[in-house]
């Protein structure tokens, strides 16, 4: 779980989201700045929703991914079947859904996974103080 959670506080971070905290408690959760009362994914959405909804998106892969890589297999606390992940992926598609935009989470998707091959170093950073510390706040992960 530590890597999962890592995976979309380093994704987002890096595509200039600001982080609240990350934790490994209760299930997991990666928290960030409030989601602006001007986002609705639509078919009709305007540039600056598609573009939140794309971040949004690559943060979600960004833990998926961790854990498709098999980097679970290094964190004791996540060795089974993660639901998070499910739940990721079901967004991102309900998301890709209401844009209308078949490719979307495709491209989403390598968008996160060039991402995290250049930032693995800080993936790992990250998990394993999430293992030690178990919650991170945003400036902790990236001091």
């Amino acid at each position: 779980m530590a890597f999962h959670e890592s995976g979309h506080a380093v994704v987002g971070t890096h595509l200039g989201w600001k982080l609240s905290f990350v934790t490994t408690d209760d299930g997991g959760h990666t928290r960030w700045q409030r989601t602006p009362d001007w986002y609705v994914p639509c078919a009709d959405a305007d540039d600056r929703v598609r573009a939140f909804a794309e971040t949004a998106m690559a943060i979600r892969w960004g833990g998926h991914l961790c854990e498709e890589r098999g980097m679970r297999a290094e964190d004791p606390a996540g060795l089974g079947a993660y639901e998070g992940s499910m739940t990721d992926r079901e967004r991102i598609v309900k998301t890709a859904n209401a844009l209308a935009d078949v490719g979307l989470a495709a491209r989403t998707r390598v968008r996160a996974a060039d991402l995290l091959e250049h930032r693995r170093r800080d993936v790992e950073r990250v998990a394993l103080w999430l293992l030690e510390r178990r919650t991170l706040r945003g400036p902790e992960c990236f001091p």
